[in-house]
């Protein structure tokens, strides 16, 4: 881009000078009757036709050129968004995690731009507990990565330390209130799952509950709405502790996916998506295929309005206090660039982050 202003700058220059020279003759031509042959009208005109067409000739490069600079700043613009989406890629979880719980998740994340402000992440807390969790910056594209990025750095640093559910929500909001964001906020779900006790902890910050889904039906988990991240400090936000079943299945999702449009405009909804999920396949990548299938039928050639996540998680049957995979605990996972709204896929098949724990 500096070599181009620079050509223009001396394009510029040059035809500064020749603009000079025209005017120098031409007022020669016109002043000196010897030369225009004792007719000056002749010299005025001479002006005038090489005055125009230098100017013309100046506005055509100035437009060309402005052309190429707005080309060259949407590649710059390109080439950092792709960069910053794989920077934001590498807070998922990666590949070759170990985690000790006969646990399966799946996800996927569909930014409605390049870059997205919904985020996800699981881990094996100290005590053996499996933390799944997933949140939702409002709006969308870079200055809601950076939050994103920062609250998944928090929640993740706070949950190992503390192990509750409730409390690192409070802690995370405490520390999000005290910086400024500028009107951001940011809803979270934490769900620490047990499988000793059959039981997983939920909590909330302003995010949708958890569906569970059992024998081909889909029934939100019942917990208390709380305020939203980032608004009010020194919140207290209670965790729920809920019956697990084995061979179950947990959904977790953001507004992305009741917010889907068809191409008429009509909303996705809560009650399309429960209808998705009453289904006897309760595998992680099974729920997830549901949920996608679902919406590329729903919303055809339309794009997305908002940033798409779904967190897919199934109970294997047998797990005991301390289990371990049958495959050594190691998550076979495969965390793929998601385009800014991608096609699913043939057959509904999509890029997804995949683990068996």
């Amino acid at each position: 881009m500096d070599e181009t202003l620079r050509r223009f700058a001396a394009r510029l220059i040059s035809i500064n000078l020749l603009l000079l020279v025209t005017l120098v003759a031409g007022v020669w031509l016109t002043l000196d009757p010897r030369v225009a042959g004792g007719r000056p009208i002749f010299g005025l005109v001479g002006v005038i036709i090489a005055v125009a067409a230098v100017l013309i000739a100046s506005t055509v490069h100035v437009i060309r050129t402005r052309l190429r600079l707005e080309r060259a700043r949407h590649d710059l613009l390109t080439r950092e968004l792709i960069l910053a989406r794989q920077i934001q890629l590498k807070w998922l979880p990666p590949e070759g995690e170990q985690v000790r719980a006969a646990v399966s998740v799946a996800a996927i994340n569909r930014p409605a731009s390049h870059i997205s402000g919904d985020f996800y992440n699981w881990f094996e807390l100290p005590d053996g507990r499996v933390a799944v969790l997933i949140g939702d910056v409002t709006g969308h594209g870079m200055s809601a990565a950076f939050l994103m990025a920062t609250t998944q750095l928090l929640v993740r640093t706070t949950l190992l330390r503390l192990g509750d559910a409730g409390a690192c929500l409070g802690e995370v909001n405490t520390q999000l209130c005290s910086q400024a964001f500028y009107g951001q906020f940011v809803t979270l779900l934490i769900c620490v799952l047990d499988l000793g006790a059959r039981s997983v902890e939920v909590a909330t910050a302003g995010h949708m509950p958890p569906i569970l889904v059992r024998d081909g039906v889909a029934t939100p988990l019942t917990i208390e709405p709380q305020l939203m991240l980032g608004i009010e400090p020194g919140l207290t936000f209670a965790a729920k502790t809920l019956p697990l079943p084995a061979d179950a299945g947990l959904v977790l999702y953001t507004d992305g996916v009741p917010d889907a449009k068809s191409p008429d405009g009509k909303r996705f909804g809560d009650e399309a998506l429960l209808r998705c999920l009453s289904i006897s396949d309760t595998s992680a990548t099974g729920l997830l295929r549901a949920v996608t299938d679902g919406i590329t039928a729903f919303q055809g050639a339309r794009r997305l309005p908002d940033d798409l996540t779904v967190v897919a998680v199934h109970t294997r049957a047998g797990a005991g206090a301390d289990p371990v995979a049958s495959d050594g605990g190691v998550v076979q996972g495969m965390v793929a660039i998601v385009p800014a709204n991608p096609p699913m896929g043939a057959g509904g098949s999509s890029p997804m982050t995949s683990a068996n724990f």
